[in-house]
């Protein structure tokens, strides 16, 4: 056991300076050799937990969209109904942005690498099951009467396109504004559709 959490530790070690390296001097010239450096710990160390500094590179996102995958699966929990998750849900966006803002670096560049296939297909896998949760999170809503009948595809579309495109502009909009309020927003006038209560006369 005590093997096993001295792994888990290198492991987190080796992710941690690695996100420091590449959102401080960016991926490409951030070597292994400086990641181990910073880490603490040997080149052997580093391959045993990953294949390479691409797979690192992946492993970051994986963390990244997992932390945000946990939260709103808390907040749908503790929601009393699909509404009231949703509007939570942009709430705690706010600590999106507040992560995105700190590493805008780290998460440019995995705009910008998105044209190499591998990542790529992780951002589409990562996309697919935002668009999974939404759906079900929707679906949820219809069944329980809180939202109306709608076009489902559409309606995941719409949510998610609102949703990445407040980060996209927190990330890289060079006006001052507060983003996740905006994301707040567009999700009540979002509801003002969504809400069953609104195809009521």
């Amino acid at each position: 056991m005590a093997q096993q959490q001295r792994s888990e530790e290198t492991q987190a070690q080796i992710l941690q300076a690695a996100g420091q390296l590449f959102a401080r001097e960016g991926y490409d010239s951030a070597s292994v050799a400086d990641i181990c450096r910073l880490a603490g710990v040997s080149k052997g160390a580093f391959y045993h937990h990953f294949q390479s500094k691409h797979a690192l590179f992946l492993e970051l996102m994986e963390e990244w969209m997992a932390e945000q995958e946990q939260a709103l699966g808390e907040i749908r929990k503790q929601a009393a109904n699909v509404p009231e998750a949703l509007l939570a849900m942009s709430i705690v966006a706010r600590e999106v942005f507040d992560l995105a803002s700190r590493n805008i670096p780290i998460f440019l560049q995995f705009i910008n690498r998105a044209g190499e296939d591998s990542v790529r297909r992780a951002l589409d896998r990562y996309l697919r099951r935002y668009r999974n949760f939404f759906a079900a999170l929707i679906e949820a809503g219809i069944a329980e009467g809180s939202l109306r009948s709608v076009d489902l595809q559409q309606a995941v579309y719409a949510a998610l396109s609102m949703s990445l495109g407040a980060l996209l502009q927190a990330v890289v909009a060079v006006e001052e504004r507060d983003w996740a309020q905006v994301s707040q927003d567009a999700m009540r006038l979002l509801l003002q559709g969504l809400e069953a209560r609104a195809s009521s006369g």
